[in-house]
C-alpha cells in the first residue's frame, strides 16, 4: 500500500534470514621491518541458510476516494493473497593471496594480488495462496486457492561462477619527517546476484545482475604541525565502476500473459559509475584541555550514460509517472538514460567538534560542541 491510499491498511512482511558460516585462512608472512617483505594467504568461506519471507500481497476492488473516511473503507472488501517466499542459499568463496613489501629510508612500496574463486547456487520457490472472499468479488470467483511451490528463477540464472583477479598497489614516500605522500591503485570486485522475490515471467537482466568491477585511484598527503600538536590530510581520487550494482524501487513492470501481468517491484541493476572528489582534515591539540577536529569532503557520484529501469510513463525516455502507468519499449520495465546521483545525499559535506575540560581536582567538567553541515540538492528518483 505505497503512499498509505488506504487508511487504516497496514502490509506487513515478514522475514526469517537464518544462516551459517564457516570461515578458515592460513597466512604467513615476514616480520622484517626494513628491506624486502613478503606474505602468502589462502581463504574459504561457506555461507548455507534458508530465507523464508511472508508477504501479503491483497487486492482492492473498488476505487478509494480522496476524503473517503476509514470506517467507511474497513466495510469494503478485499480479496487477502498471501505469497511464501522460500530462499535456499549456498555460496563458497576460495581465495589465494600473496603481497609484497619494500622500505627503505622515506620510501615504501606495497602491493598484492588475490585470485578468487566464487560459487553461488540461487533459487527462489514461490507459493500464493487465498482464503478467498466471495463479497469482495462475486463476479471474478473468488474462491479459496493455492498456488505452488514454484520455481521462479530459471535453470540458467541458479547457478553462478565467477574467478576475480583483484589487488592493487601504494607508494609512500616521507618528503619530511612530519610529512608525507602517497599514491594507491586498487581493482575491486564485487559479484552479482540473483533477485529475491521477483515477478514470474521477466527478462533475465531483472533477474540476475553481473558482476561489479571497479578502478580506483588516490592521492594525498598526510602530516603533522606545531610538534605533532596539529595534524592534517588531504587526498584526491578517481573511481570507474563498470557494472556499478545498483537497486531501483517501486519500478512499473508488464510480464507475459500467462504470468501476472503488470504491478510494481523492485529491481537489482548493473550500470556504469564514476566517482571523484577531495576530502580535508584537520586535527588538534591546542593545549592539555582544548580538542578540536574540522573534515570536509565533496564526492561527485554519478552513473555515466546508464541505461537504467525507470517509470516512464508518458513515454518520453525520461523519468515520469505522467499519466497511466505504463511500459515504454519491448521489455518488461521502461529504461531511461541517466548521468544523475548514485545515492541520495549532497555532495559536499563538512562537521566540525571541539571539547574544552576545566580540571578541578578530581572532576573534570567539559563543554563538547559538534558542528554538521549537508547543503541541499535536487532529487531524482528512477
Amino acid at each position: 500500500d505505497p503512499g498509505n491510499a488506504v487508511p487504516g491498511y497496514i502490509n506487513a512482511s515478514k522475514v526469517i534470514i537464518p544462516y551459517k558460516v564457516d570461515t578458515g585462512e592460513l597466512r604467513l608472512t615476514s616480520n622484517n621491518v626494513d628491506g624486502f617483505g613478503w606474505g602468502l594467504g589462502a581463504f574459504y568461506t561457506h555461507q548455507t541458510g534458508t530465507t523464508v519471507v511472508d508477504q501479503p500481497g491483497d487486492t482492492f476492488f473498488f476505487p478509494v476516494l480522496p476524503g473517503t473516511s476509514q470506517a467507511i473503507l474497513g466495510a469494503l472488501p478485499y480479496l487477502p493473497i498471501d505469497s511464501h517466499v522460500v530462499v535456499p542459499v549456498d555460496t563458497t568463496t576460495y581465495s589465494f593471496n600473496a603481497n609484497a613489501r619494500y622500505h627503505t629510508g622515506g620510501l615504501t612500496i606495497e602491493g598484492g594480488l588475490r585470485y578468487s574463486i566464487i560459487r553461488g547456487k540461487q533459487t527462489t520457490q514461490l507459493s500464493i495462496s487465498s482464503p478467498g472472499n466471495f463479497l469482495a468479488c462475486p463476479n471474478f470467483g473468488c474462491t479459496p486457492f493455492s498456488i505452488g511451490p514454484n520455481e521462479i528463477i530459471p535453470a540458467n540464472l541458479q547457478r553462478n561462477r565467477i574467478k576475480p583477479l583483484t589487488g592493487g598497489a601504494t607508494i609512500t614516500y616521507a618528503l619530511l619527517p612530519t610529512l608525507n605522500a602517497y599514491a594507491a591503485y586498487g581493482h575491486s570486485v564485487r559479484a552479482g546476484s540473483t533477485g529475491v522475490a521477483l515477478p514470474a515471467g521477466i527478462s533475465s537482466d531483472l533477474i540476475r545482475t553481473k558482476t561489479e568491477k571497479t578502478n580506483s585511484y588516490e592521492v594525498g598527503l598526510k602530516g603533522s604541525l606545531m610538534d605533532h600538536r596539529l595534524s592534517f590530510t588531504v587526498a584526491g581520487y578517481y573511481q570507474t565502476i563498470n557494472g556499478f550494482l545498483s537497486r531501483f524501487p517501486s519500478i512499473y513492470y508488464q510480464a507475459p500473459a500467462a504470468s501476472p501481468p503488470s504491478g510494481f517491484a523492485d529491481f537489482n541493476y548493473n550500470a556504469d559509475a564514476k566517482i571523484k572528489g577531495v576530502e580535508a582534515s584537520v586535527d588538534g591539540k591546542l593545549g592539555p584541555n582544548f580538542d578540536f577536529g574540522v573534515g570536509a569532503s565533496y564526492a561527485h557520484a554519478r552513473f555515466s550514460n546508464a541505461q537504467v529501469p525507470c517509470n516512464d510513463f508518458a513515454g518520453t525516455g525520461q523519468p515520469n509517472q505522467n499519466g497511466q502507468p505504463g511500459v515504454t519499449g519491448a521489455g518488461n520495465v521502461s529504461y531511461c538514460k541517466t548521468n544523475g546521483r548514485l545515492a541520495e545525499v549532497p555532495d559536499f559535506s563538512l562537521s566540525a567538534n571541539a571539547e574544552v575540560r576545566f580540571p578541578v581536582g578530581t572532576i573534570t567538567p567539559f563543554a563538547r560542541a559538534l558542528f554538521t553541515y549537508r547543503p541541499g540538492f535536487f532529487s531524482e528518483r528512477y
